[in-house]
């Protein structure tokens, strides 16, 4: 594989990672529509929503215990891809460097 190939794929690792909170957000906003609007987070895409998915992600309350199982997945599942965020950054950098 190519430089740009390593580079390309975390930049799709970004993307999932970055559907998958948008998503939960969107989804959070069904089901506890008070915190929803709590996080300031707006129906739009925005600055905003961006704020609001890390305040979301980074809240320790959260997944709460009456959200369905999915949501809480699907939060959990975002938390853990943004903490390995950057090692699959670094590590696609470092092998580009290699390769290319």
């Amino acid at each position: 594989m190519e430089a740009r190939d390593w580079i390309s794929l975390a930049a799709l690792y970004v993307a999932i990672y970055y559907t998958v909170a948008r998503i939960a957000m969107k989804r959070l906003r069904t089901i506890d529509h008070d915190y929803f609007a709590k996080l300031g987070a707006k129906s739009d895409v925005g600055m905003s929503n961006s704020i609001a998915i890390g305040k979301m992600l980074f809240d320790s309350e959260l997944p709460k215990q009456s959200y369905p199982a999915g949501v809480s997945r699907m939060i959990v599942a975002a938390r853990y891809m943004l903490f390995f965020s950057p090692v699959v950054l670094i590590g696609a950098v470092a092998l580009a460097n290699i390769v290319g």
